[in-house]
């Protein structure tokens, strides 16, 4: 029983060693004010839908960042592959590296988004003004196999 009481003992002392650092009591020596800064607005705290929150462009109502890169340092994907924009925003797809098309699969009734069908090289860059709300969804067509593949979500 002696055993037992100390080790429960020793392992609750480093515990209250370090609460006691968590509470604070403003009795440090750094010679600073402990001030701690909000953290980042993530895209599910605005409310914008996300697939994929590492390779999603998140929006907000001013400065919206409405740029698709096309094979970003020669890789077979858009970047970001997925971007949220309102509507009435134009989104410019730039090409990074050649021989890659932005074809559209799919798109909200009405919309009239043709793409880009043709292979196209680095700088080319192609912008078009997405107006009607929904979900389009495109591809690289001779790597389309290898899944490069994107979509524009509309609000």
């Amino acid at each position: 029983m002696g055993r037992y009481s100390r080790r429960a003992l020793l392992g609750t002392v480093p515990l209250a060693a370090g609460l006691a650092g968590c509470l604070g009591g403003g009795g440090g020596d750094d010679g600073g004010d402990a001030t701690t800064e909000p953290p980042e607005t993530t895209a599910m705290e605005t409310g914008t839908p996300t697939v994929e929150p590492t390779t999603t462009a998140t929006t907000t109502s001013e400065g919206v960042d409405s740029t698709v890169v096309v094979g970003p340092g020669g890789s077979l994907s858009f970047s970001p592959a997925t971007i949220a924009v309102p509507a009435g925003t134009a989104v410019t797809f730039e090409w990074d590296s050649g021989g890659h098309t932005v074809t559209p699969e799919s798109q909200p009734d009405g919309a009239e988004w043709v793409g880009v069908p043709s292979t196209e090289s680095a700088g080319f860059v192609h912008e078009f003004t997405f107006g009607v709300a929904g979900t389009y969804r495109y591809y690289c067509d001779p790597h389309r196999g290898a899944g490069m593949t994107g979509q524009v979500i509309v609000e």
